[in-house]
């Protein structure tokens, strides 16, 4: 489809984005009371929570649902085990959190030193305990 000078195309270009703009003006004009703002997250660091949750829980219930036999599986010996890529997970999570919480790495090394299903679990979980601090400060 050719766009010339005077085609519907042209015209309609406009009217979209205002159409696209004006609810987000008129959204930054509104003022919430003063209580409701000091309570409130950004709008960034609510989004980050929530996709955080959300991978949180995509994490643990992979782990979870993944039989303890399949933990050890490789599909080639140059790549990680199931097991190992957990503990990996774990240890890049209290990795990133320390960082962001000003701490010293605890490097726990669980890739290297866990390798039963439950301590896997419990690895990832108490990773993500770690980083919910910084959530939460």
């Amino acid at each position: 489809m050719q766009v010339t000078k005077n085609s519907p195309s042209r015209k309609l270009v406009p009217i979209l984005l205002m159409l696209l703009i004006a609810p987000v003006a008129a959204f930054a004009q509104d003022k919430p009371p003063a209580a409701a703002t000091a309570s409130q997250d950004s709008p960034f660091s609510g989004h980050n929570k929530f996709v955080f949750s959300y991978v949180k829980m995509i994490l643990l219930s992979s782990a979870e649902k993944m039989p303890e036999e399949s933990y050890s599986f490789k599909p080639t010996e140059a790549v990680r085990s199931y097991g190992q890529i957990v503990g990996h997970i774990a240890d890049s999570q209290y990795y990133f959190c320390s960082l962001a919480l000003g701490e010293k790495n605890p490097a726990l090394n669980i890739e290297k030193t866990k390798t039963s299903r439950a301590d896997l679990i419990a690895g990832i979980r108490e990773a993500c305990a770690y980083c919910e601090r910084r959530i939460r400060a």
